[in-house]
């Protein structure tokens, strides 16, 4: 069963790999019956591993509040759709029973779908079909009631009913009247205020009655760009047809992100309210959100623009959305505390962002033992082109006294590789491509220089030791240090280049080895750490992932990640160029010529081939190299 139907495929834009709208479906019709392995059951299984091909971000959840008993089902009997994506009769049936000792219970079952597959900004549709399976009209409390919404996925604990961060809500009363609204037994609708709050008073009565048997087609129309929505009912209600239809209804969130969860909910009555419990009892099937494809980037960032929260995409742990896949998740061992924060008091970073935010960590180790903790996200598969050669660039700063950390286990790990959402676990996994560690115990490895920044020269074994190339770069790892890091990973050839520059000192290792067997790129970046009975504070700012490099190495004239003989060539052979002259004829201070400013930047960031450590060549006879090649000017204009 296809469960993302993808239109043709146009061109590109310019600025993005995706290029223009596709139209784009993610449904759910229950044809894999009750199952957790298979995507289109319940609860099923979502799109754990970063990859579209199935466009459900999670499985589908449920929650109860006050004690509610409930039986959920997959059935084919009586069936509620026999059409559209239905390769069988299944449905999603529920029973739910209020607690004898509450005054009310509640069931919610929500499903999200992946946040970049439909564009959330553009106009988009939910729909579904949804059935009363009870005698309705044995209930008549306010706690009687069913309440469809569409939220986001990160709003809002699981077991309510309605949210301040729903978009459309859709309600199915008892007892109306109570609450001054005019008909019992109806469906409302919610003329939100955009600001998160619930009114009775701006209920809207479509005049769609519930009944058992009722059979409800409903299709929300979202108009991001206005926080508005469309509302259309179709129903037949013992026999009699019924249609409803309203434009311009507002959100009651006040976020201008718009849905991209589902979720159906019922409260009902206990025993603690007027004695005995009471049932819910209903059927979904045929759930569809509809609308086109978002423009994919090329290049997906993290400044933390966004700031603190789950509302943008860059922000912190944020939402899914341009290029993103997901939020930052946070896997840490349970003696250890962490806490994220962006914030802009110190900046790391003042000229790649719209703003000075960064993100700030602070993870507090256990009394004995070790620690560990991270953080991850991965992109879209559709965005970054990693079967062609791509770049990972980050600025990170050490904000602790790290002196003071003297063990194996007080280290940092940050790594590419693959991994689904709920395996990011640990400092490093088998699925890693490359991996960068900052070690303060590193002698009782066996490695030269403890408190360095180290690269691994893996062997595609998928396992770590101490005992592989472990590469030291030669830069120290100090307090409010800030370091500049720039991944080449070259899928072609399972190697990468590292290149960590410390404001003074470039410092670039190339042809490294992937730890990862399995030859899949990296999808995602992961930050993590161990810690002791000690504090770790970093920084990150200006994660850039891109098929283009976000950061020419000064020095690198041909910009293959470092500076070496090829580079000393450009800059001979340009001597004295300009005005006019590029960075890949050797202008590296952007003056529009090749001179002498030139070959001193070349020689301070030299690195040789293959990062080994080749002699570096003085200014000066970079400068003799360059008027050599100036006194042979005339002779090959005289040869010609």
């Amino acid at each position: 069963m296809r469960q993302v139907a993808i239109g043709c495929l146009l061109l590109g834009l310019l600025a993005f790999g995706g290029g223009l709208a596709e139209a784009v479906t993610v449904e759910a019709w229950f044809n894999d019956g009750a199952t957790s392995t298979e995507v289109d059951g319940y609860p099923g299984i979502g799109n754990a591993g970063g990859e579209p091909d199935t466009g459900w971000y999670d499985k589908w959840r449920e929650a109860q509040g006050w004690g509610a008993y409930i039986v959920r089902e997959v059935l084919t009997t009586n069936p509620l759709d026999t059409g559209g994506g239905n390769t069988n009769d299944n449905y999603f049936h529920v029973t739910a029973t209020g607690s004898p000792s509450q005054s009310y219970g509640s069931v919610t079952h929500r499903r999200a779908h992946n946040g970049y597959v439909i564009d959330r900004d553009q106009d988009h549709t939910v729909s579904f079909r949804f059935r009363i399976d009870e005698n309705i009209k044995d209930s008549y409390r306010v706690a009687d009631r069913y309440a469809i919404n569409g939220c986001l996925a990160s709003t809002g604990s699981g077991g309510e009913t309605n949210h301040a961060g729903d978009t459309f809500e859709l309600f199915g009363l008892t007892d109306a009247t109570s609450w001054s609204l005019p008909s019992d037994y109806h469906w409302y609708v919610h003329n939100g205020q955009k600001d998160g709050s619930l009114s009775w008073s701006n209920l809207v009565d479509t005049n769609v009655p519930l009944e058992q048997g009722g059979v409800y087609d409903v299709t929300a129309t979202l108009h991001p760009s206005t926080q508005t929505y469309d509302m259309d009912i179709s129903a037949t209600v013992l026999g009699t047809p019924y249609t409803y239809s309203n434009t311009g209804l507002g959100w009651r969130t006040s976020a201008t992100t718009a849905t991209n969860s589902i979720k159906f909910a019922a409260r009902m009555s206990g025993g603690g309210y007027l004695g005995g419990a009471w049932t819910r009892e209903y059927s979904v099937d045929s759930v569809v959100f509809e609308g086109s494809a978002p423009p994919m980037p090329s290049t997906v960032v993290a400044h933390f623009d966004g700031g603190q929260g789950t509302t943008a995409p860059d922000g912190f742990a944020g939402i899914a959305g341009n290029g993103w896949y997901d939020p930052w998740k946070l896997n840490k061992s349970d003696t250890v505390t962490y806490t994220g924060t962006v914030t802009e008091t110190n900046p790391v970073d003042t000229e790649s962002g719209t703003t000075d935010n960064y993100l700030q960590i602070v993870s507090s180790g256990p009394a004995e033992g070790y620690g560990t903790a991270n953080i991850s996200r991965a992109i879209v598969a559709d965005s970054v082109d990693r079967t062609q050669v791509y770049y990972t660039s980050f600025k990170f700063r050490i904000d602790e006294d790290i002196s003071q950390s003297y063990a194996i286990s007080d280290r940092y790990s940050i790594t590419g590789g693959m991994g689904a959402s709920d395996q990011r676990g640990g400092t490093f996994a088998p699925l890693d491509n490359w991996h960068i560690l900052g070690l303060t115990d590193a002698q009782s490895a066996g490695l030269p220089n403890d408190y360095h920044w180290y690269v691994v020269n893996d062997t595609q074994d998928g396992t770590f030791a101490w005992t592989d190339d472990i590469q030291d770069t030669g830069i120290a790892m100090v307090e409010d240090g800030v370091y500049e890091f720039l991944v080449k990973t070259d899928p072609t050839t399972n190697t990468c280049d590292i290149t960590i520059s410390d404001g003074t000192t470039t410092v670039t290792k190339t042809n490294l080895g992937y730890r990862s067997t399995s030859g899949a790129e990296a999808n995602m970046i992961k930050f993590a750490h161990r810690i002791t009975n000690e504090t770790r504070e970093y920084s990150i700012d200006s994660i850039v992932i891109s098929n283009t490099a976000p950061v020419q190495i000064p020095g690198d004239a041909d910009d293959d990640g470092d500076v070496d003989k090829d580079d000393l060539a450009a800059v001979a052979g340009h001597w004295g160029a300009g005005p006019g002259a590029v960075w890949s004829d050797g202008d590296f201070d952007g003056d529009g010529y090749v001179g002498p400013k030139d070959a001193s930047i070349l020689s301070a960031h030299w690195t040789g081939s293959g990062g080994e450590a080749n002699p570096v060549p003085e200014p000066g006879t970079l400068i003799l190299l360059g008027i050599g090649a100036l006194m042979l000017l005339p002779l090959r204009r005289r040869n010609k």
